[in-house]
């Protein structure tokens, strides 16, 4: 997990210098789009990486847009770089396909691309649910938490449909050249 946290510090310095030496160098803007499409042809070089989840390094990038948007509304200062530090956090910002699962009877938490990790759960785990986002921290004391998400699934209860009034057959409206409306009727 401490790879991945220090990957992910270094994705985001680098995405920052890319930033800022294309708008020293060039005038033009950096999009998330053209990081993200960057960030997939520098996975083939990189080692460190290739081993970082995908959606991560997206997320990565995701946040350092955010952070350019809140500057550029003035209300926050410019993004700094990122220090190599023992704390920090990462994000599975789509938990729910896979890449994070949870196993409460072992006391596990699967993180794709690292792997099982023991966890003690403080809270029971919502039943009737999906797990959306997991966000690992590590704080400067060295602990490791994870904050999970859960989208609740609400089954559709006792819905009356109304009664539908005596429908009509569909009408095609053609604005053209020769005449101003032209309906099928």
């Amino acid at each position: 997990m401490l790879r991945a946290l220090e990957t992910t510090g270094r994705l985001w310095n680098k995405a920052l210098v890319q930033r800022k030496m294309r708008w020293e160098n060039d005038r033009h803007a950096t999009s998330y789009s053209l990081q993200a499409w960057i960030l997939t042809a520098e996975r083939e070089q990189d080692v460190l990486l290739r081993e970082l989840y995908s959606q991560l390094g997206q997320d990565v990038l995701r946040r350092l847009d955010r952070a350019f948007k809140s500057f550029f509304e003035h209300r926050t200062k410019y993004p700094r770089f990122k220090k190599f530090r023992r704390s920090g956090s990462f994000t599975y910002p789509q938990a729910y396909n896979g890449s994070v699962k949870l196993d409460v009877v072992r006391n596990r938490l699967f993180l794709s691309k690292v792997g099982n990790i023991r966890v003690v759960f403080h809270r029971s785990v919502p039943k009737d649910s999906r797990l959306k986002t997991c966000t690992i921290v590590r704080e400067p004391d060295g602990k490791w938490f994870a904050s999970l998400v859960f989208e609740e699934i609400v089954p559709l209860q006792n819905i009356q449909v109304p009664a539908v009034p005596l429908l009509r057959a569909p009408v095609g409206v053609d604005l053209g050249r020769l005449s101003l409306i032209a309906t099928s009727l």
